[in-house]
């Protein structure tokens, strides 16, 4: 006679097992999220920039001054690097004489941030290397945003100098130590740039 073999049901103990490994499982899961969620928390406490921020950062150098100037009781100052991004306070700048750019605006600066759009930066950068190579005389840098443009003062003639920010200004710059030297700075009221290629003056 022959007889049907039965089917053995899973024991106690394989289940219990798989129920242990399934759990282990879960539970370092739920603890990697957590510990990730508290290391956020924990950055966001402690205002701590990832790593690639932190890395731009030490790299960045003060390439000039942006300064608010609208409330005249005091000026707040802030460091740009040579991307124009602003990353720190003027009062910890050491070292060689940066050229200082006033703002009369309401603009807010904020850290890590650019101070002005990418395309009139681009335009602005120029004009900044040729302050700081220190053979054109200037006593103030203004920045007119609502006209898009910088305004130059020339110590002891008062002379402005009108630059546009719309366009790379290079070929104007170059052009204007040749054109003082045939046009004095005395009697001028105004050099006005911000026409492509060309020097109006008054």
């Amino acid at each position: 006679m022959i007889q049907r073999r039965r089917k053995k049901k899973p024991s106690l103990f394989k289940a219990l097992f798989f129920l242990i490994v399934i759990c282990i499982v879960l539970f370092g899961i739920w603890q990697r999220k957590a510990v990730m969620r508290y290391a956020d928390n924990v950055r966001r406490v402690l205002h701590v920039p990832d790593v690639p921020s932190i890395l731009h950062s030490l790299r960045q150098e003060a390439f000039g001054i942006l300064c608010m100037t609208k409330d005249a009781a005091s000026d707040d100052c802030y460091v740009f690097d040579r991307d124009g991004i602003v990353f720190g306070s003027a009062r910890t700048v050491v070292g060689d004489v940066i050229v200082r750019i006033d703002d009369s605006s309401s603009f807010l600066p904020i850290l890590g941030e650019p101070l002005i759009e990418s395309d009139a930066w681009a335009n602005m950068l120029p004009v900044i290397r040729f302050l700081k190579e220190g053979n054109f005389p200037f006593s103030s840098v203004l920045l007119k945003r609502a006209q898009n443009e910088l305004v130059i003062t020339v110590p002891d003639s008062d002379t402005l100098i009108y630059i546009s920010l719309e366009f790379v200004p290079s070929r104007s710059l170059r052009a204007l130590p040749e054109f003082i030297k045939r046009v004095p700075f005395s009697g001028l009221k105004y050099i006005d740039l911000r026409a492509e290629g060309r020097i109006f003056y008054k």
